[in-house]
């Protein structure tokens, strides 16, 4: 597979704006600072203080996504992902941000995958979450390419799939023919030997009658009759 097909963007954090530096601004963005440095606990531990107070907790749903996502916790990052587009208040931007990691991280298991059902069907997820991103951001190259990406790549997947049915399909029925011919081969040959054994009952049983029939003509009693 090319380079090119491997590349793919995540968007990390969404920074809030307000007037006053509250309490939860500063936790936010010390978790921001934090997340830059890859130090996720300590980004992970403001960012729950920042969640405390909720004013703005999708965005720090968010960015607890993007912790557990940089620790390598996928499902972790799914579900936050998918609570901060529960939370308010509605932020489009932030909204296709979510969207557009969710369909990184189906992106991501995609990559991992060996079984091309299995890569399917996360290409396929992929897909969704990077339109929705789209419809919310239509300015949004990075989606737009990863959305380019994941068509190409299940297209590709599809096609695989396709030259291994139909390599599989003629090497399935010579595995079928071949193990049918040699059960057929085996069933002569079971049939053979029984014949054998039955042959040989056969001619034992013959030799058995004819030693039986002998013995009975020797007992007979002589006779005691003159020719005068």
């Amino acid at each position: 597979m090319s380079a090119k097909y491997i590349l793919f963007f995540f968007l990390s954090l969404h920074v809030v704006s307000t007037v006053g530096q509250t309490a939860e601004w500063k936790a936010i963005h010390k978790g921001n600072r934090a997340f830059e440095k890859k130090d996720y606990a300590g980004s992970e531990l403001n960012y729950m203080k920042a969640l405390k107070h909720g004013s703005f907790s999708s965005t720090t749903l968010f960015n607890l996504g993007n912790v557990q996502l940089g620790k390598g916790n996928a499902q972790a990052a799914l579900d936050y992902y998918e609570k901060a587009k529960h939370a308010a208040p509605v932020d489009t931007m932030l909204y296709s941000m979510v969207n557009h990691n969710q369909g990184y991280v189906y992106h991501a298991s995609a990559m991992a995958q060996t079984q091309e059902s299995e890569r399917q069907q996360s290409l396929r997820k992929a897909i969704t979450h990077y339109k929705q991103a789209l419809r919310l951001n239509p300015t949004d190259d990075n989606t737009r390419y990863n959305l380019a990406l994941c068509q190409k790549l299940l297209k590709d997947s599809q096609e695989q799939t396709k030259k291994q049915n139909e390599q599989n399909t003629p090497q399935q029925q010579l595995e079928s023919q071949a193990q049918q011919e040699q059960q057929s081969s085996e069933t002569k040959k079971d049939e053979k030997q029984t014949q054998q054994l039955l042959n040989l009952a056969k001619q034992a049983e013959k030799r058995a009658r004819e030693r039986v029939d002998k013995a009975i003509k020797n007992r007979r009693p002589k006779n005691l009759e003159k020719n005068w």
